[in-house]
């Protein structure tokens, strides 16, 4: 079995499977844009010539991969990177679209019959995965997020809830081109010849929306290395922490108003808000109590500030995994977060971490109430959330998705030869 996989960025787990097929002998080639390596001309030169992108160059790196197995396609990205930091949300979004497309018909030229399993990922694998089909090659399909028609019904019901939600950022996930992607979702998944999603919860929407349950593998993605000890923190004052983009789909307007209906003395707890802003500001504007807000700070910064916190609070409205919960597991942080995420397979409610219903900002206010009332349970869990995070590493997940990618290759192969 030869395994080739596309994914025009480096993010963490997909790194992950690339190093799992190169560790297995199985890696043939690594299609991506733009990435970090020793070995690139293109990020070296980055790196002596621009100095504040190398914390850009770390996302992206990939040094524990052999270069010669890498194919980079990797201007439209550099472009989408640009627009992201100094372009309106919707001009950004055009160049992400562009940028998307542009590879996977780049990937889709690049094929021929010698690659016999391709791991795809969503949205950007159409053209590659009509190209497969002529070829009669194997193809599985990484779905990350929820399916997207459960995704748009909770957006338009917030969105009509909260009307103040209204604007440029929001209006992105609700539109024609929404629809148009998505409707390029339904044919991807359609196509594939197996699904791969990370959590009970993506699947449970997949299965929602007519995609068979016969089609789709669950393997949640691994934990980092747990800290060698856990902090000794001050349990008598909670510090919540939250980080990640601050927009709708991850609920931080449930949360602002859930602070505020909490009405925490400063003496007791303080709110820490990392990541950037994408809702209105006027959604958290007079936050009462102590209340800390930063832009996104690089990854080995966010690791060490968990170290900081008591309890991370993540009230996802819909996420396929959420690996901010594993991170703050992995350094002993009690993790609040929805149904609607990877937590109900991570997590033991009351145990390890608490699980809340999604879109309820009085089920996050009880959550932040039973955290204050109940400080004597709260050094125990942490201790179970860190041992728990010791149970599933990257290592067995890169195990894991060798063994179910070299078992599915075998089934199709036996199917098409019989």
């Amino acid at each position: 079995m030869k395994i080739r996989v596309a994914h025009p960025n480096v993010p963490p787990h997909v790194r992950q499977s690339v190093l799992a097929y190169h560790e297995a002998g199985v890696l043939d080639l690594y299609y991506t844009s733009f990435m970090d390596h020793p070995d690139y001309w293109l990020s070296n030169l980055i790196r002596r010539v621009a100095p504040p992108l190398r914390s850009e160059l770390r996302r992206r790196h990939a040094g524990e991969l052999p270069f010669e197995s890498i194919r980079n396609f990797p201007w439209r990205e550099i472009m989408r990177t640009a627009a992201s930091r100094y372009a309106s949300p919707t001009m950004t979004d055009r160049v992400w679209e562009w940028a998307e497309l542009g590879f996977d018909r780049w990937v889709a030229r690049h094929l021929d019959r010698s690659a016999q399993v391709l791991h795809l990922h969503e949205h950007c694998a159409l053209f590659t995965m009509q190209r497969a089909a002529e070829l009669g090659l194997f193809t599985v399909y990484e779905q990350p997020s929820q399916h997207h028609a459960f995704f748009t019904r909770i957006a338009n019901e917030q969105i009509d809830r909260y009307p103040e939600l209204a604007g440029e950022g929001t209006q992105l996930l609700i539109d024609e081109k929404a629809a148009r992607r998505n409707q390029r979702r339904d044919q991807e998944l359609a196509l594939t010849n197996r699904i791969v999603c990370n959590s009970s919860f993506t699947r449970r929407t997949l299965t929602a929306n007519h995609i068979p349950e016969s089609k789709i593998d669950v393997i949640p993605l691994g934990f980092p290395e747990p800290v060698a000890a856990l902090p000794d923190r001050n349990w008598d004052r909670l510090v919540f922490l939250n980080a990640g983009t601050q927009n709708l789909r991850k609920a931080l307007h449930l949360l602002y108003r859930a602070w505020r209906l909490a009405q925490i003395p400063e003496k007791d707890a303080e709110l820490w808000l990392i990541g950037k802003m994408n809702l209105p500001e006027s959604t958290r504007e007079g936050l009462p109590g102590k209340v800390t807000i930063r832009e996104s700070i690089p990854q080995p910064d966010l690791m060490d500030l968990y170290l900081k916190a008591n309890v991370f609070i993540l009230p996802t409205l819909a996420d396929g995994f959420g690996m901010v919960i594993t991170e703050a597991m992995s350094r002993g942080l009690i993790v609040i977060t929805t149904e609607n995420s990877g937590g109900p397979d991570l997590i033991t409610h009351g145990v390890d971490g608490l699980i809340i219903p999604a879109g309820s900002e009085e089920a996050i206010r009880q959550a932040l109430s039973w955290c204050l009332e109940n400080r004597d349970k709260l050094p125990d869990m942490s201790r179970r959330a860190w041992l728990r995070a010791a149970g599933w590493q990257w290592s067995d997940y890169r195990r894991g998705i060798v063994k179910l990618m070299t078992n599915r290759f075998e089934e199709f192969q036996g199917t098409h030869q019989s």
